[in-house]
């Protein structure tokens, strides 16, 4: 199983002690956080980085996982082989992340503390194993995502013109899609 690709942020640096050990692995493997990296929540930072790189690990036959540097952080975008699966993705600004799962919905905007990180955890998880459905209609969408405990997660967004407002009871008369498992069966 390969590493996933990284961005183009690999120019030399220090590399700070208490690192994780998957982090350390990538830069044995040649990667270099930016310099910034610290001043931007390096800790949490890392750990987003370093579950990216153990998503692309894991999931290297079903899904392309892509992770980059940018100069404010790391975007990671997991984009799964199998139709009629769910991508998902996440920005980690060092002291927020934003995950998104659905077109105008399933956008969570995250704190930097422990809670964050395994919510963000638990919804990718379950994104891959297909816990996901999401509600359409025009300039608005509604994605529930069910946890591996049980517990729902749902998020609702709008894109519509300005002073427009979603038609009543649209949620009852759209298009609700139940989006795949990643895998054809249990890994």
């Amino acid at each position: 199983m390969g590493w996933p690709r990284i961005g183009a942020g690999a120019r030399a640096c220090r590399v700070p002690a208490d690192l994780p050990d998957d982090v350390r692995a990538l830069v044995g493997m040649g990667y270099r956080p930016a310099t910034n990296i610290r001043a931007r929540g390096m800790v949490r930072l890392a750990r987003s980085l370093g579950f990216a790189v153990t998503l692309a690990d894991e999931l290297a036959e079903v899904a392309e996982v892509s992770i980059d540097e940018e100069g404010w952080g790391v975007n990671v975008a997991v984009l799964p082989r199998r139709p009629g699966a769910r991508s998902v993705g996440w920005a980690d600004f060092g002291e927020e992340i934003v995950l998104q799962v659905g077109e105008f919905g399933g956008r969570w905007e995250l704190g930097g503390d422990d809670e964050d990180l395994l919510l963000l955890e638990a919804v990718v998880r379950s994104v891959v194993a297909g816990r996901v459905t999401e509600i359409l209609a025009p300039g608005r969408s509604r994605v529930i995502v069910v946890l591996a405990d049980g517990e729902r997660q749902v998020e609702t967004g709008y894109q519509a013109p300005v002073g427009c407002i979603p038609l009543p009871l649209w949620p009852r008369w759209s298009r609700t899609v139940r989006y795949s498992p990643y895998w054809e069966s249990s890994p």
